[in-house]
């Protein structure tokens, strides 16, 4: 293994736990829930553009426990909601040092990309 490859594993390794952390996790693994949405949209008439809420809680190895899709939700997809239920369950979070869970909510606002 390389030097810089190792130097890389490590720095993303030591990453503190915050909300700007999870914010960039999250944001890794958009174009994964918006894959979700996209395929929603191939099965509907009309295109519909909305928000999924969702809820999860980052426990102390940095795994997703808990994860669902709030009913404050305007996109009301069982399949979609699955799907993104499934992508929020494979995050990888850097562990707190609290060793505590953590819940998060977060807004997906989603719409077709064209």
């Amino acid at each position: 293994m390389s030097y810089f490859l190792l130097f890389a594993l490590l720095k993303v390794g030591s990453a503190e736990f915050n909300s700007k952390t999870v914010q960039s996790v999250i944001a890794e693994h958009h174009s994964d829930v918006q894959a979700c949405y996209e395929s929603m949209l191939a099965r509907q008439k009309k295109p519909t553009e909305g928000s999924l809420k969702v809820a999860f809680v980052v426990g102390p190895r940095g795994t997703v426990k808990k994860a669902r899709v709030l009913k404050t939700s305007s996109l009301k997809n069982r399949k979609l909601s699955t799907c993104v239920v499934e992508v929020l369950n494979r995050l990888v979070f850097s562990p707190p040092t609290d060793k505590r869970d953590h819940p998060i909510e977060y807004p997906f606002n989603l719409k077709a990309e064209k």
